[in-house]
């Protein structure tokens, strides 16, 4: 994708990622880390191609 400077990642969660429910804690937090990782990812793609 950096040699093309082009492409998509979709990531498919749940609600799990933006709400919290007692009784699922390792889902929530595993959906909250995949949401994470994508914003991360999407700013640090953004960002290589002003350079």
């Amino acid at each position: 994708m950096r040699e093309r400077r082009r492409g998509h990642i979709i990531n498919v969660t749940s609600m799990g990622g933006f709400i919290t429910m007692p009784g699922i804690t390792p889902y929530c937090g595993s959906k909250f880390a995949l949401e994470g990782i994508s914003e991360a990812l999407g700013k640090e793609m953004a960002g290589s191609e002003s350079g």
